[in-house]
């Protein structure tokens, strides 16, 4: 797999053969992200390239949690957006102090208003995903990195990001949040 990213880069999720390449080494993947010590995202990322592409994050934590994060995602937002972007509103000042948590994963919008046209994602001040469309797909890859790399939330962000996880999700049951 890492051959075939050095060939084609990120273009290589969408081959077909890749997604059951990488379900296969599922256990492998599981118990490098568990090791002690928890390896970086750097080694993580260059040990399994293909598990830093939005497909790929999707179908990890379709595997650990048995949901579709992405259609879920959808659902919430449709049902309760308005209320998470009420809920997110930052202020300048908000933002600039969250500059400094760099460890934890990051959305980072690229425009004025959580309908932006891109977003990336950064991970221990990495950019891991570059520019993408789809803010909900952005958000969903979010919630998909702290599951699929065992993170925990920053304090700072934790209550927004607890009230996105359970509010909007709450046609989740509990037990398929906590897997």
């Amino acid at each position: 797999m890492k051959e075939l990213y050095a060939r084609k880069g990120p273009a290589g999720a969408d081959r077909g053969h890749l997604a059951q390449l990488m379900e296969a080494a599922y256990y492998l993947q599981r118990k490098g992200i568990s090791a002690s010590p928890a390896p970086s995202i750097v080694e993580l990322r260059s040990g399994w390239p293909y598990l830093f592409t939005q497909k790929e994050l999707y179908n990890h934590f379709k595997l650990l949690t048995d949901i579709s994060i992405l259609e879920k995602m959808d659902e919430a937002i449709e049902d309760r957006g308005k209320m998470i972007v009420q809920f997110a509103t930052a202020t300048p000042a908000d933002v600039e102090r969250s500059v400094s948590l760099a460890e934890s994963p990051r959305l980072i919008v690229q425009g004025g208003t959580l309908t932006s046209v891109t977003w990336m994602m950064r991970i221990e001040g990495q950019v891991v995903l570059s520019p993408q469309p789809n803010f909900v797909a952005g958000l969903a890859t979010l919630f998909a990195s702290f599951y699929n790399f065992n993170l925990e939330y920053q304090e700072e962000a934790s209550c927004m990001l607890e009230f996105i996880q359970r509010t909007p999700l709450q046609k989740l049951s509990a037990k398929e949040l906590e897997r």
